[in-house]
């Protein structure tokens, strides 16, 4: 037994989506010997796949010369068994067969021998609401767009205009905080000013009134000096009368005593324990002026 490992063969398949289609021709023809082939043909046909609802909008809107592209290539690919390979040919392939079936179908109808059964006519009619419910569905779609756009543009409009209000009103705000500070600053300077203002007139009303008092205070002492300059004279008036007129009295009173007739002493010597000669003598000689 050989230790070698077998070959291993591997055979190489294509994928169905590398497979060329093969497109069978379409009979106009109703005569379909009592059978229903004519009728579920376009069922069975390979290129036929249902829409799906998510390929309204973008599987459906297609070029139509990427369309004449994939035509010519199926077209050199029944003769040279080659085929494009595209991402969305299904779908591509449907709206051909779509477009070459109602172009038959308009042919036939317009053919003098061409008359269409009900199932056709029926085929046409959904395929016309299914083309025009599409187009509806992408118009409404990209009326919506348009719609949100708008909306969109319109919300920042207002965006723009509530934050345009915003900085006015912060520059209306602003300005009002600073009138508001200069008026006020302008109050306190006004405030400073009347009151010193005010302590100036009272310091000069006080000054005054001082002045005035001790004007008024040095005219009392004056007013009350000469009073008691007054008043000193006139005391020292009466006394110098008094004193003249005592003298005056005292002189008369001599005169008197002077012719007033003498006593004669009783004796010299003491009288009840008094010297009475000596001071009669002493008293007369006063008396005379001797």
């Amino acid at each position: 037994m050989s230790l070698r490992p077998r070959p291993v063969t591997a055979t190489v398949t294509k994928p169905k989506w590398m497979e060329p289609q093969v497109f069978r021709p379409r009979s106009l023809s109703l005569d379909s010997g009592g059978s229903t082939a004519s009728l579920t043909s376009v069922l069975d046909h390979d290129s036929y796949i249902s829409p799906s609802p998510s390929d309204d909008e973008e599987d459906w809107t297609y070029d139509k010369e990427n369309c004449g592209r994939s035509a010519e290539n199926e077209v050199k690919g029944d003769n040279n068994k080659e085929h494009c390979i595209d991402r969305k040919a299904p779908e591509r392939k449907l709206a051909e067969y779509d477009e070459s079936t109602y172009t038959e179908v308009t042919e036939s109808e317009n053919s003098p021998e061409g008359k269409l059964s009900p199932w056709e006519k029926w085929l046409i009619s959904k395929t016309k609401s299914e083309r025009k419910s599409r187009k509806q569905k992408v118009l409404e779609k990209k009326e919506q767009k348009q719609k949100q756009e708008e909306e969109k543009l319109t919300k920042e409009k207002d965006k723009e205009k509530i934050e345009e209000n915003r900085r006015k009103w912060l520059a209306e705000k602003q300005e009002r905080a600073k009138l508001r500070r200069k008026m006020e600053h302008q109050r306190v300077k006004m405030e400073e000013r009347l009151k010193t203002e005010q302590e100036r007139d009272i310091a000069e009303k006080a000054e005054k009134e001082f002045k005035k008092w001790k004007v008024e205070k040095k005219k009392a002492e004056r007013e009350k000096e000469q009073k008691e300059r007054q008043k000193q004279q006139e005391k020292e008036q009466k006394q110098v009368e008094k004193q003249k007129k005592a003298e005056d009295k005292y002189k008369e009173w001599c005169l008197k005593a002077a012719n007033r007739p003498k006593s004669v002493p009783n004796s010299f010597g003491y009288t009840s324990g008094k010297l009475t000669g000596v001071k009669v003598r002493k008293w007369r000689e006063e008396c005379s002026g001797t």
